[in-house]
């Protein structure tokens, strides 16, 4: 009886590099690494496999939808590094090093998963991150070393395109939102930016989830207990009682005042929106686009102190060497991890048919904490997409 073997073969999205292309990608790791060492910056190795809360505390919901998990024999469940900086800063809290700043840098695959083809993606990054610095010399330093490195992989046909969350939830802060309706605009700038919703739909949906009021200001206010009681007892003929814990119904109820009373105003809210609307439109030449941004909040009469302080870190980027049309300002540009606080950047390639993502980074300062710290730590940091870099790289 013969039994007849198939070809087992590899899996969608996971390439294998031979020969020539594995050759390359050791030398773009070499150089890049040469360049980061010569900054200062010391090597770090991180376990392939984390505990999965590791990324799940402050990643957001893009990355954690690709996120590669299981649980190990142990009853552990562990994902497979989607990217280094989370990995980083958890050596980072476990040294517990009170030294300031530290410079540390990476090389090695990442995997993500693509729910919408159905495969596992891997990836090669090569990145820095600058842990204990603040203020806008240190914004300067990652970004040149970014732009640096490129240009000595013989990249030079380039552009770095930024964007500030600061800033925008600064502007935010301006309405007197809370956080969650701060969060909920940010989260639609995308989408606000290419008119897949408007300011009208995005009030209607903060209404339906109730962090918006659909009463004026003063009608909420004059929310009273008799008013919570009724609410209480609508709520509770479709709550079954095992469902409240341990509340009673005076917790229950002082919780929904507060949460009646706390809610937004829908005037207030749709400013802002609309704001953040004719904001996102915005991208262009740096310095250009912070002209027309100064215009726009003034007629709002909102204080550009920030966009003055974003003007000066991208003067210094002009001064240190990047050319000025090859600097980027798009409100609308949003990274894919939550974690971000302050700038953050795309470095695209140019002269192809279209653009090509090769990388990226920007400001974290809550993440620290947000992973075990002690207390919040100034940081920000940047990856190269060596997968990307690779077929620009020009062989002798």
């Amino acid at each position: 009886m013969s039994v007849r073997i198939s070809r087992v073969n590899k899996l969608p999205g996971m390439e294998d590099l031979f020969d020539e292309n594995f050759s390359v990608l050791q030398d773009l790791k070499l150089e890049i690494s040469q360049t980061l060492y010569a900054g200062g910056y010391l090597e770090i190795d991180t376990p392939f496999f984390e505990d999965t809360e590791l990324f799940l505390r402050k990643s957001g919901a893009a990355l954690n939808s690709q996120l590669y998990s299981f649980v190990d024999p142990g009853g552990k469940k562990v994902s497979i590094r989607p990217e280094f900086t989370s990995s980083v800063i958890r050596n980072y809290i476990e040294r517990n090093k009170g030294d300031s700043p530290q410079r540390i840098q990476y090389s090695g695959p990442v995997f993500r998963y693509d729910e919408v083809e159905s495969k596992t993606i891997q990836l090669y990054q090569s990145g820095a991150e600058l842990i204990g610095s603040h203020g806008i010399n240190s914004d300067v330093e990652i970004s040149l070393l970014a732009w640096q490195g490129l240009n000595k992989l013989g990249l030079v046909d380039c552009q770095l395109n930024f964007n500030n969350i600061g800033i925008l939830f600064g502007v935010l802060n301006n309405f007197g939102l809370s956080r969650l309706s701060q969060s909920m605009i940010m989260n639609n700038l995308g989408f606000l930016k290419e008119g897949d919703v408007d300011p009208d739909r995005l009030l209607a949906n903060a209404q339906e989830i109730r962090i918006v009021s659909d009463k004026s200001d003063s009608s909420k206010n004059d929310f009273s207990e008799i008013d919570a009681e009724k609410m209480y007892t609508e709520m509770m003929r479709d709550t079954p009682y095992s469902s409240l814990g341990r509340r009673t119904k005076k917790q229950i109820i002082d919780r929904l005042i507060r949460k009646v009373r706390d809610m937004d105003s829908p005037e207030n809210f749709l400013s802002a929106v609309s704001l953040m609307k004719s904001m996102v439109q915005l991208e262009g030449h740096s310095l250009d686009v912070l002209n027309q941004s100064k215009d726009l909040l003034q007629s709002k009469d909102i204080d550009i102190d920030s966009l003055v302080g974003f003007e000066g870190f991208f003067k210094k980027l002009i001064n240190s060497g990047i050319p000025e049309q090859n600097i980027f300002l798009s409100w609308g540009l949003l990274r894919g991890l939550a974690y971000y606080t302050g700038f953050t950047f795309d470095m695209v390639l140019l002269g192809s048919d279209s653009p090509v993502f090769c990388g990226g980074g920007g400001r974290y300062d809550d993440l620290v904490s947000a992973l075990g710290g002690e207390k919040n730590i100034p940081a920000l940091g940047f990856a190269y997409d060596l997968n990307a870099i690779l077929p620009y790289i020009k062989t002798e």
